[in-house]
């Protein structure tokens, strides 16, 4: 059965966990960091000239990439957070609000959530691979499998990320857990697709061996 988790899990060595190069990070840093400065300087320049709306969008893109240039939760996040864990007993997938930190009257509860990750066994995944995933911007190359899930889990966890919202002859429903960023989806799936593999004749070799 899948589970919930409080917080992201400790995992032995052999735990697959992709995250982006820092290299890629810092570069993604850096051209944040180049943008907010150069929207800064010619604004500070232009200032009075700017009409309202202007001046307003300064004042929210400039702070905004400062911020994923500069903070821990910005940019650098993604070389320090795995997108999802795997290990001999399945696959760990993160609450859909992990980036995000809430206000408000319920954000005690909300951010208590969004720490939260979601266990599937093996047994309730199938059909790893890459597929074409449709985005705002168009589609792109993901990872996706085929998960067995309540509809609770479905909706913390992969509502914003279902491919198929149909059920699939074995009830399973086929989501993305992984987007085209390094390393690559056909990386992530062939990795994920070995240890799915080396779990299910591990059962078979136990089951095999209970029976003799």
């Amino acid at each position: 059965m899948n589970k919930r988790l409080p917080e992201m899990p400790s995992l032995g060595s052999e735990a697959y966990a992709p995250m982006m190069p820092k290299w890629f990070t810092n570069l993604l840093r850096l051209i944040s960091l180049l943008f907010a400065i150069a929207v800064a300087w010619f604004s500070i320049h232009d200032w009075a000239k700017m009409p309202l709306w202007v001046q307003l969008l300064v004042c929210i893109l400039v702070p905004a990439f400062f911020f994923s240039a500069l903070h821990s939760r910005g940019w650098s996040q993604y070389s320090s957070t795995p997108f999802f864990l795997a290990d001999h007993l399945g696959m760990y997938f993160k609450h859909k609000y992990a980036l995000t930190t809430h206000l408000g009257k319920n954000a005690e509860i909300e951010n208590s959530r969004r720490k939260s990750w979601l266990f599937v066994p093996w047994e309730n995944i199938s059909n790893i691979r890459v597929s074409k995933v449709a985005t705002h911007d168009g589609s792109t190359n993901g990872a996706v499998l085929n998960v067995k899930a309540t509809e609770d889990e479905l909706q913390d966890f992969f509502a914003d990320i279902q491919v198929d919202k149909h059920l699939q002859q074995d009830g399973s429903v086929s989501v993305a857990f992984y987007m085209n960023v390094p390393p690559m989806p056909r990386t992530v799936v062939a990795i994920a697709n070995d240890m799915m593999s080396r779990h299910k004749k591990s059962a078979l070799s136990t089951k095999y061996e209970r029976a003799k």
